[in-house]
């Protein structure tokens, strides 16, 4: 029989359940099985016995607006791979600015690869993860042509000079995937050196080509489809692309509901929809939320959430979230976007279903007396910000998170 936890020791697990932040995990990640599924089914080909095991039919991209999960779904499916055997990478752009620390990342063993690799020459600081490496993965034999050096028929990837080691990049990924399946995820790939992009994703593309267990998912805001196209033009197309928005109030109401439950601790059905509805199923405000409850339930060890809770809760909320606003309200200032930002949230103040950009273009060259040229560009920066968004499949576009759009219209002012 379990004992029940003491007041200290339920406090903490209270204070550390909901975590708002950037790319923290959720106690319950609600609302994205379908995205996971698909995701499943992509690392699916790479298990397998030796001789099955085989590369994905294509990769996979996650985009959507700024808060909605990216990253904690990354996570996710990071740690389904690991459970099921499967070697993983994890990046981000700002880990990987030069093809020679990719290559580290790539090749190095998960404890190595966590450390920040030398400015050039890794050889300085890597030969004990090239020991390691060795005895990890089988020798890797290349041709004189292969690795650029005379003389030498086999080489450690530490010992190559930067061109030598992008010529033979191929050879010694596709050998490490075979020798055990690889997932490699890449967060923030919207800000990804070109450079480098272009080189992971030709080692993707290589992979497939020989039939080699790898998987390759990034994640990045809405921008990420243009630049991925600035790589390579035909990658998103060739992906599996899924949009990752605001979930359901069903799957809102289930991220709150269960991990509380887990604590004994019920909400009342008012205030489980009030909650419900402020948050705007926008999932960062989902944990602010789940936060702030937890910080009063803790305080007055309570085990019900009712309409008092909440009402004690919103200050906290309201300030997290003006403090959120005002960050993107600053940003949309920097790139002299808070007149067409405000333009765009009265029309869908005016007609909150979701809008063609024939009517968002429309009225933003009505509103500014703009051209519509201009207009045009105003519109895809704020997509890419995730201020409006199309979700996968449809033409049509929504508020990134209605309530920013009210607070971008008081701070500019009526909109004629």
């Amino acid at each position: 029989m379990t004992s029940k936890p003491t007041e200290p020791e339920r406090s903490r697990a209270l204070l550390s359940l909901f975590r708002p932040g950037s790319g923290t995990m959720p106690p319950l990640l609600a609302g994205r099985e379908d995205a996971l599924n698909e995701l499943d089914e992509l690392l699916g080909n790479v298990l397998g016995d030796d001789n099955e095991r085989r590369s994905p039919p294509s990769d996979a991209v996650l985009y959507g607006p700024r808060g909605n999960g990216k990253t904690a779904l990354l996570n996710a499916l990071e740690d389904r791979a690991i459970r099921q055997g499967i070697d993983v990478v994890s990046l981000s752009a700002a880990q990987v600015e030069s093809v020679r620390a990719l290559a580290w990342r790539l090749l190095a063993r998960p404890a190595d690869a966590a450390a920040d690799p030398p400015d050039n020459v890794i050889a300085r600081t890597a030969q004990a993860a090239g020991d390691a490496l060795r005895q990890q993965f089988p020798t890797l034999v290349m041709s004189e042509a292969a690795v650029g050096l005379p003389h030498l028929a086999a080489v450690s990837w530490e010992q190559m000079s930067d061109a030598q080691l992008d010529m033979a990049l191929d050879d010694m990924l596709l050998s490490r995937c075979r020798n055990k399946p690889l997932l490699v995820t890449l967060d923030e790939a919207h800000t990804l050196n070109l450079e480098v992009g272009r080189r992971l994703l030709n080692l993707s593309q290589q992979a497939r080509r020989q039939d080699a267990p790898l998987l390759l998912v990034m994640a990045g805001t809405p921008d990420l489809k243009d630049h991925l196209g600035r790589m390579e033009a035909t990658f998103w197309s060739r992906s599996k692309v899924l949009g990752i928005g605001r979930l359901t109030p069903t799957a809102t109401a289930e991220a709150l509901v269960q991990p509380l439950a887990d604590m004994d601790i019920v909400f009342s059905p008012e205030a489980l929809t009030a909650v419900v509805e402020d948050s705007q199923c926008y999932p960062y405000f989902i944990q602010v939320w789940g936060h702030a409850l937890c910080r009063g339930l803790a305080k007055a060890d309570e085990y019900q959430v009712a309409s008092l809770q909440v009402q004690q809760a919103m200050s906290a909320v309201e300030a997290a979230r003006t403090h959120y606003y005002g960050e993107r309200y600053r940003e949309m200032k920097t790139r002299r976007l808070q007149d067409a930002a405000a333009a765009v949230g009265a029309l869908f103040n005016e007609q909150p279903a979701p809008l063609t950009d024939a009517a968002l273009l429309e009225k933003l060259i009505l509103t500014t007396g703009i051209a519509e040229e201009l207009a045009e560009a105003q519109l895809n920066e704020l997509v890419r910000l995730g201020y409006i968004w199309h979700p996968a499949g449809d033409d049509r576009c929504e508020p990134g998170i209605p309530s920013l759009m009210k607070y971008v219209l008081v701070k500019t002012g009526p909109v004629l």
